[in-house]
């Protein structure tokens, strides 16, 4: 069967497999480990990083094997965790194109790189699978199309910190069309390596299509996933990229690294048409969802997060949930933030809003112990949230350069009734915040030192309209 598209290069069912005459249908029980800036040649000695936490992930995902598919055994793979596959492995990949290339149960040794410059290949787990090397990168892509992996677990050693290049799947500023990863796992937790890494800060450079699903990234030195752009030439470089039903844990472990990041996903430059959903994010060094740049319909939806304890040492401030931030002046357009939720109640957490316009924020419970910051945010909505913070404000609505104004706020309980330092629940700074209204909405401060409403800076004409105003 010829894969051509990426509808027909991947059937991938989270359903019971049925077995056919014609085709056979396995399902694969996947565990294993659960497991931004100009590089440098210095060689970073790596810290002493505690041992990861073991966790077992099954990924029940059931693929349908084409009768043509390829096996790497054919070609000389071992699989027994001793013999150096690497070769056997470039063979099979070049035997593959328009088919499966299958990896049976075991643990395949690589000793060097692997170039994935075939299109229109699967690379398929059958049974647990596991692709260990010391390298910093397993697969190194190049401008390729339609290319899956499934049910595969990428593990590095690599204790190289030196720059952030580096992820167990890269892509080095090529054209990437079509790429999903399913039922994977990814691990790396001693250097400075991400799951996936693509660079697109180039001319010619792009990824569309990319699709995560059903994945796991934990114990990694660096980030989850991140795609690259620090550009500001106002060319869109990604589009059409969804992140989902994903766990993401224990990122960014390297501290010792020269580029200490630990995001769970985050996404730079000019892009279109995102999707975060449904993901669990547990102990990111510095922030858990990043769009950085000017990102047009993004969905951030109903993904939780847990274990927000860590202190960015670099910047001295703790992590931010959700991070939107410019790179030069541009904004974010239609992005939706719905339904996400922090669940500690001792989080060492902030929210950072900015540079957005015609966005929507609801349903969203935030627990933090500095504030939600929205900077540069205009003719949005925000409804039927629920902010708790520990600091000097709740809600903290400003502007710098740009304008923050005509953003309504309703249906919300916005709070610092466990507070003893806050000075105003929310706060209204910056000669270009005005129209903004909160209303419909209930407020909570502890005692009656803190006002409920401040503006300072010259902000003007935003009110607070049919509140209930509660001293806690």
């Amino acid at each position: 069967m010829a894969l051509s598209t990426a509808n027909t290069l991947i059937q991938v069912r989270l359903t019971s497999s049925i077995i056919r005459s014609a085709v056979l249908a396995i399902t694969v029980l996947m565990s294993g480990l659960l497991t931004s800036c100009n590089p440098t040649s210095d060689e970073v000695a790596p810290q002493a990083v505690a041992a990861p936490v073991v966790e077992a992930v099954a990924a029940r995902v059931s693929v349908q094997i084409d009768a043509n598919a390829v096996d790497v055994r054919t070609f000389g793979a071992k699989g027994d965790g001793q013999a150096d596959d690497t070769e056997a492995i470039r063979k099979a990949l070049k035997a593959s194109m328009g088919k499966q290339l299958l990896f049976g149960a075991g643990t395949y040794k690589l000793t060097q790189v692997i170039k994935l410059e075939v299109s229109n290949v699967e690379l398929v787990g059958v049974g647990e699978a596991r692709l260990v090397t010391t390298e910093r990168t397993i697969f190194d892509l190049g401008s390729v199309t339609n290319v899956a992996f499934t049910n595969l677990t990428f593990e590095s050693s690599s204790r190289d910190g030196s720059t952030y290049y580096f992820g167990l799947v890269s892509g080095n500023r090529k054209a990437i069309k079509g790429l999903s990863f399913t039922g994977c796992t990814f691990t790396a937790p001693y250097g400075a390596t991400s799951g996936i890494k693509l660079v697109t800060d180039a001319v010619g450079a792009s990824v569309s299509d990319l699709r995560v699903n059903n994945c796991t990234f934990a114990n990694l030195g660096n980030m989850g996933i991140e795609i690259q752009n620090h550009l500001t030439d106002g060319v869109v470089r990604f589009s059409n990229i969804e992140v989902r039903n994903s766990v993401f844990r224990n990122l960014g472990l390297n501290e010792n690294s020269a580029y200490h990041h630990g995001m769970a996903v985050s996404l730079s430059g000019k892009g279109s048409e995102v999707v975060i959903a449904n993901n669990t994010i547990s102990n990111p060094y510095d922030l858990g969802i990043e769009l950085a740049g000017a990102v047009k319909n993004a969905q951030i939806l109903q993904n939780v997060f847990t274990a927000l304890n860590r202190t960015n040492v670099e910047g001295n401030r703790p992590t931010a949930i959700i991070a939107i931030s410019s790179l030069k002046g541009d904004f974010h357009e239609n992005v939706t933030i719905s339904g996400n939720q922090n669940t500690g109640a001792n989080d060492n957490a902030y929210l950072f809003l900015g540079n957005m316009l015609r966005s929507t924020i609801e349903n969203n419970t935030f627990n933090t112990s500095l504030f939600v910051q929205i900077r540069n945010v205009s003719d949005s909505n925000f409804n039927n949230n629920r902010i708790t913070s520990r600091g000097t404000c709740a809600v903290s609505i400003e502007s710098t350069s740009f304008n923050c104004q005509n953003n309504t706020f309703i249906n919300s309980t916005i709070s610092c009734e466990q507070s003893k330092s806050a000075t105003a629940i929310v706060k209204f700074t910056g000669a270009k915040t005005s129209r903004n209204v909160i209303s419909n909405s209930q407020l909570n401060r502890k005692g009656t030192s803190a006002k409920f409403m401040h503006e300072s800076e010259s902000a003007t004409g935003n009110i607070l309209k049919d509140c209930t105003l509660a001293n806690k």
